[in-house]
């Protein structure tokens, strides 16, 4: 009879939205051990009937955990180990996630009594997170700036029509960065992924700004240099 504990397989989820002027992920706090009453990503153990695969498994435990869906799901890296988790010995799939517009009906369940949004600042969060997810969003975050400096995923983080301020805006603060922006104005222009909408808006002194959306919201695309800084 082979008593040998079996490895746990789970996916963590690091999901992201922009509002205030400030990058922030989705947090739950956990209601069962281990680590109880204490933040964590919202993630969970793999369950082979209900999971088709890992993407499937962790577009199911946002929404069981917190109720947010997304259009956004990108596989960051694998991680296991023995000390990982206080259970034995475990596995996990990391995976950064974006939201446009911060989900308004957050509802944490399954294992979780809370969950709200906090500000990522320069060494991740503030608050202690259980298991090893600060080290899984430091890995998240620098995926997903890297991935903003040479493809358009920062732009699928605005709501449409934006500005190329918006745009500007949206790189700086995912990048925490200054960005040269007639360089993300040509970067986007010669690539032809924006439509020009036939409306414009105020935006402080300035003369009003056109207004654009993107061609194709469904496809990354790829940039043949990396975003510029300021010169």
């Amino acid at each position: 009879m082979n008593n040998a504990h079996q490895i746990q397989t789970s996916v963590d989820p690091v999901i992201f939205t922009v509002f205030d002027m400030k990058l922030h992920i989705l947090l739950v706090k956990r209601n069962i051990e281990p680590y109880k009453d204490c933040w964590a990503l919202p993630g969970g153990l793999v369950d082979e009937k209900l999971d088709q695969d890992l993407h499937s498994a962790a577009l199911r435990k946002l929404k069981e955990k917190t109720n947010v869906t997304t259009h956004y799901l990108e596989q960051v890296e694998t991680l296991g180990s023995a000390s990982r988790d206080p259970r034995g010995w475990s596995v996990t799939v990391v995976y950064f996630a974006l939201v446009t517009v911060p989900e308004e009906n957050l509802s944490a369940a399954h294992g979780a009594s809370e969950v709200r949004w906090e500000e990522v600042g320069k060494n991740g969060v503030a608050v202690p997170l259980a298991f090893d997810h600060e080290k899984l969003v430091k890995a998240a975050v620098e995926r997903l700036r890297a991935k903003v400096s040479y493809t358009t995923v920062a732009a699928g983080l605005l709501a449409e029509p934006f500005t190329f301020l918006d745009l500007q805006n949206i790189h700086e603060i995912i990048l925490n960065r200054k960005v040269e922006k007639k360089s993300l104005m040509r970067r986007y222009e010669s690539s032809e992924l924006l439509t020009e909408v036939n409306e414009t808006r105020k935006e402080g002194r300035m003369r009003p700004a056109k207004l654009y959306r993107l061609k194709d919201r469904e496809t990354v695309h790829y940039f043949v240099r990396t975003m510029e800084g300021p010169r």
